[in-house]
């Protein structure tokens, strides 16, 4: 029995709802006349405005959700039943319980009470189920739907402020042909009917491909967006948000599962490892933006999350550097709690490379994090290209000064760097950067560099040239001790390492020694051993030969047939490991590890028969051909 779609609107109290028949339809916009005052509007599908087909459960779960949950609690199983009838394909287990959920019913009540309907499913005789494991079941109603009314559900009454005209809602309304509600069209056919596809493309290489993907959907109008993702089920909702990742404007901010989010990044690297124009660089920068703005940043994202961003740092434009320091704030937060092995420093130093020293800027916090991590990564010079003077003033206070002024950092990094940049100090605002030094980094200024700074400018400039004459000598002679106690302490610490380097070697002399004796008589029992092994072996294989010989001459006595002494001298060739390849006349296919031509050129699997056996030795951990079996060729006539 044919039924009428309606339009359904939620209002805003969440509790009420507003129901209209549906008078046209063009292009995605519904003309609707609203049952309660009888006005016309028109308008888009979203998630207020439903379409729905009157008389389902999700109709009814719409207008009188107690009547659903009522229904379930009398008899879950014609719930279901109703469920299935609206569906011919028939449902999974998972998908049931899903729309059941979606109906408005509590899940832990539906997990309850799905053993007893699963149960009741399988000996329904209307019901058929197809797949094998549990998870793969789907259940399917098969009387058809056109012929079935709708399982009936207890009638608890519709919201007393809810009035609906019996000519929306009767189920013997007849729709009209042109509303008729359209077959649903596979995911990947609309999807790509909304990008402008001429051919359709899986969703698996629409994935593989999340840059380009990304291009093509921020070419739509966004209001265009938003309709095509309200109409979606869950499934594919998630689908399309995975695919909104890299659009290259704003959208709505979507929560995605860790493995979701390696999959996008790792696919975007591969797409620009084969080329990499400036639209795809844009989208890579907004995918980058939404990964760099979740709350965290896990270790199996972290990897290519770094990897990514290393395209928008190899020459870097304005719009990637803004980027670039979301990726290192990013960071800095997930750093201290990812080992070396996920995300190295040295991946690390070449984003904070390109990025400027900057007191709000991402490159300082990044270097924090990575100096807890590990301070001596800081070592590298690539986390301080294009660190100045200035630029360390600026940011160096907090935990980077602290860093800045420790002795690892100082004396290799900010020390050379301070004492290059002031000889090339040639004006009073470049020395006035100098003066503002903290004192832990003024200290290690060298006093004659300072003072030869200031004669440089003092050239240019009288005020700076007074100053310098004023405190030329005192400098100077301060200078003079500083050198004498720099030296004193140069020379004590001298004789100390001396004094200790003659200890060590003395009393490595003594640990070389004692080595040299132990490996000496380690190598005397190593060779007595081996001596004891080989005489034991040769023995073995004497006994084992002279076992052989009396076997042979004791049967040659006693006149044994051929065929008993060649029984006898393979039984006891077995119990030393020795196995024959073949007896004489025996017919095989040639084989190359086992057989020797003497006649002909058999190829591999030729048919030859054995003139002379072979034998093999079986160990516990091996086996050994010692004579390959003589085979003449038998040629096909």
């Amino acid at each position: 029995m044919d039924r009428t779609q309606v339009m359904v609107r939620r209002l805003g109290d969440g509790e009420h709802v507003r129901v209209g028949k549906v008078l046209a339809r063009e292009r995605g916009i519904f003309a609707v006349r609203w049952s309660d005052d009888g006005t016309e509007e028109s308008l888009r599908l979203d998630h207020r405005n439903l379409l729905v087909t009157e008389g389902t459960l999700r109709f009814i779960s719409l207008m009188n959700p107690e009547q659903i949950s009522k229904g379930f609690t009398d008899d879950p199983l014609r719930l279901v039943l109703q469920l299935l009838n609206e569906h011919p394909n028939g449902l999974k287990a998972t998908d049931i319980k899903s729309k059941l959920v979606d109906l408005g019913l509590d899940g832990q009540s539906v997990g309850r009470a799905w053993r007893s309907i699963q149960t009741k499913l399988a000996k329904h005789g209307d019901v058929a189920i197809r797949g094998g494991n549990k998870t793969a079941k789907t259940y399917v109603y098969r009387v058809k739907p056109s012929n079935t009314p709708p399982v009936p559900l207890p009638d608890v009454g519709m919201p007393k402020d809810t009035e609906v005209p019996q000519g929306i809602i009767a189920s013997e309304a007849v729709p009209d042909p042109a509303l008729a509600e359209e077959p649903v069209k596979p995911f990947s056919t609309r999807l790509a009917s909304l990008l402008g596809f001429k051919q359709a493309r899986t969703i698996p290489q629409l994935l593989a491909e999340p840059l380009r993907t990304g291009v093509t959907l921020g070419r739509l109008d966004s209001a265009a967006v938003e309709r095509f993702h309200g109409q979606l089920d869950e499934s594919d909702r998630r689908t399309f948000s995975t695919l909104l990742l890299a659009v290259p404007k704003k959208t709505q901010a979507v929560s995605l599962p860790v493995e979701v989010q390696h999959g996008v990044l790792v696919a975007a690297i591969s797409e620009l490892l084969t080329e990499a124009p400036a639209e795809l660089r844009a989208a890579a920068g907004w995918l980058l933006r939404r990964v760099a703005a979740s709350s965290t940043l896990p270790a199996e994202v972290a990897g290519p999350f770094v990897q990514l961003a290393l395209f928008l740092a190899d020459d870097p434009q304005k719009a990637d550097l803004e980027v670039l320091d979301l990726v290192a704030h990013a960071l800095s937060r997930a750093v201290p709690a990812l080992s070396e092995d996920v995300v190295s420093s040295d991946r690390l130093a070449l984003l904070a490379q390109a990025l400027p020293f900057s007191e709000k800027g991402g490159r300082v916090p990044l270097m924090v994090a990575v100096h807890e991590r590990s301070p001596a990564s800081l070592l590298s010079l690539r986390w301080w290209d294009g660190a100045s003077t200035e630029t360390l003033v600026e940011c160096g206070q907090g935990r980077l000064g602290r860093i800045i002024a420790s002795t690892e950092i100082l004396e290799p990094i900010i020390r050379p760097l301070l004492e290059r940049e002031l000889a090339e100090v040639t004006t009073r605002a470049r020395l006035g950067i100098f003066l503002r030094l903290p004192a832990e980094l003024a200290e290690h200024v060298p006093v004659p560099a300072f003072v030869n700074a200031f004669q440089r400018v003092g050239r240019h400039d009288p005020i700076a040239a007074a100053w310098a004459k004023a405190l030329g000598g005192e400098e100077q002679l301060a200078s003079a001790r500083e050198e004498i106690d720099r030296a004193r302490q140069d020379t004590e610490t001298a004789m100390t390492l001396k004094n200790e380097a003659e200890r060590l070697v003395q009393e490595l002399t003594e640990r070389c020694d004692r080595v040299e004796r132990q490996l000496q008589e380690t190598q005397a029992g190593v060779l007595r051993r081996r001596a004891s092994q080989d005489r034991q072996l040769q023995i073995d294989v004497m006994r084992a030969l002279a076992d052989l010989a009396a076997e042979v001459e004791e049967l040659s006595v006693r006149g044994v047939s051929s065929e008993t002494m060649i029984a006898r001298v393979h039984g006891l060739a077995a119990t030393y490991g020795l196995w024959p390849i073949g007896p004489i006349h025996e017919k095989s296919a040639f084989d190359l590890k086992l057989h020797k031509a003497i006649a002909g050129d058999p190829q591999p699997d030729d048919e030859v028969i054995v003139r002379r056996p072979g034998y093999i030795w079986s160990s516990s951990t091996e086996e050994v051909v010692l004579h390959k079996a003589l085979v003449e060729h038998l040629k096909r006539r």
